[in-house]
């Protein structure tokens, strides 16, 4: 699997292009993970987003009309992998559809 996905840090007014090269799905929920290939904006308050950095995210798709879908934090560090699973805590405003 691989695609492009922008990640932007709002509060920080920082956006990241992500090389995503695998995914994990468990049930509601994924695990996307990738390497960082372009950084926009001033990271100086967020020094761990940076190109070339490993990062992973979760995200949880609570189904149509039930609640707000969720997401992670970009979680930044070598290690980062698809078999991480991070805390869904931060609503989106869009959908998420998570299908095997």
């Amino acid at each position: 699997m691989h695609g492009l996905l922008q990640y932007n840090f709002r509060n920080a007014g920082v956006t990241t292009s992500m090389n995503i090269t695998c995914f994990e799905i468990d049930g509601n929920r994924a695990t996307l993970s990738g390497e960082i290939i372009n950084v926009t904006g001033d990271n100086t308050s967020i020094p761990w987003v940076f190109e070339g950095q490993h990062a992973s995210f979760t995200v949880e798709d609570s189904g149509n009309g039930k609640s707000q879908d969720k997401i992670s934090d970009l979680l930044c560090y070598s290690g980062a992998s698809c078999s991480d699973d991070w805390n869904t805590y931060l609503t989106v405003s869009g959908n998420i559809s998570i299908k095997p």
